[in-house]
């Protein structure tokens, strides 16, 4: 499956700190990325500092999609749906 990277979803996202996105590389390229991508119809939710980590190092990772009803429901008012601090 293709991931697209949403410019609207990429801005809900709150940038990680230089050291917070060193460790959470450094986690990745030790264990993998653990906790699969986030995707609706394709578009990447959660998880975009993992996958552009696992791109940079050509690294695999898991996807799993959600089955929401339009862009609102996928927005979550705001919040991406499942959002954690290492997007």
């Amino acid at each position: 499956m293709s991931i697209m990277i949403d410019a609207h979803f990429h801005k809900l996202i709150s940038p990680l700190l230089p050291q917070e996105y060193g460790q959470l590389q450094e986690n990745i390229l030790r264990d993998g990325c653990r906790d699969p991508l986030v995707t609706w119809q394709g578009i990447l939710l959660d998880g975009h500092n993992r996958y552009r980590i696992c791109r940079e190092h050509s690294l695999p990772c898991r996807t799993v999609g959600v089955d929401l009803p339009d862009r609102e429901a996928a927005t979550g008012g705001g919040q991406v749906p499942g959002s954690r601090m290492d997007h």
